[in-house]
């Protein structure tokens, strides 16, 4: 599942929930889902164990990496 999708499952509020779970920023989870950082291994650790496994990193790295493209263009 993408993050970006896995967030809104949570409905409103998920981002600063998920931010609270984990121990970082509203900004940090915003800046993830709109793809302005990637969030690093331990983090990807962290949210791969409250999602239950569900966050598919392979899919957030090739968006992640187009929208840089994107950014650079």
């Amino acid at each position: 599942m993408r993050f970006q999708d896995w967030i809104k499952s949570k409905g409103f509020g998920g981002q600063t929930w998920l931010a609270q779970m984990m121990g970082v920023s509203p900004k940090t989870v915003n800046e993830w889902v709109h793809f302005r950082r990637s969030p690093k291994p331990q983090s990807r650790n962290k949210i791969r164990r409250i999602s239950g496994g569900k966050v598919d990193f392979s899919l957030f790295d090739l968006e992640y990496e187009q929208a840089q493209a994107e950014r650079a263009a």
